[in-house]
């Protein structure tokens, strides 16, 4: 994520602006004694409308500072050898994973969605003797149902497919009929 200078100083001048009021409104509470009715309410107002004011402009900066996927990693898989990583990255709109060798980080190959429209992958996992990956994707016409693709980890060959009905996360399944 990066932040630019203006977000950083913003935050931390609306944070010290605010503590400031805070502190000043305390203390006029406190010496309110001698000061006049009219004086107090004042006072009282435009602290508070202070402590207000920068409050919500410290929330504001804060609020538009927006990571995007690309600004960190959300999820992180590895093969059971310790040889391929999987990565979620956003890839124009969607999301994926990109499956990476360890050794020298070199991008072995994207999981794609079953069709071109809009969709991000939404679980995967690697297979036990670590030479398949599986993606899923769901989608919402036909039924609603759920794509699992299944990639050669070593050429990122989609080797086959499998469909679900309904909405599948959790793809622990996938490789337990499979020949290992």
């Amino acid at each position: 994520m990066t932040l630019t200078v203006f977000q950083i100083f913003g935050c931390i001048g609306s944070f010290l602006a605010g503590l400031v009021a805070f502190i000043q409104f305390i203390n006029s509470r406190r010496n309110s004694d001698s000061a006049s009715d009219e004086g107090k309410i004042f006072s009282v107002v435009i602290n508070l409308s202070l402590i207000l004011f920068t409050f919500i402009l410290g929330y504001q900066l804060l609020m538009d500072i927006k990571p995007t996927l690309t600004d960190y990693c959300t999820h992180i898989l590895v093969t059971p050898d310790g040889n391929f990583k999987a990565i979620k990255v956003e890839n124009g709109k969607n999301i994926h994973y990109k499956v990476l060798s360890v050794e020298d980080n070199s991008v072995n190959f994207l999981t794609k969605a079953q069709y071109e429209t809009p969709n991000d992958v939404k679980a995967a996992t690697f297979s036990p003797d670590s030479r398949e990956f599986a993606a899923a994707y769901h989608y919402g016409h036909d039924g609603g149902y759920t794509w699992i693709g299944i990639w050669n980890v070593k050429t990122g060959e989609l080797v086959r497919s499998i469909r679900r009905e309904n909405w599948v996360t959790k793809l622990c399944f996938v490789f337990k009929d499979s020949k290992q």
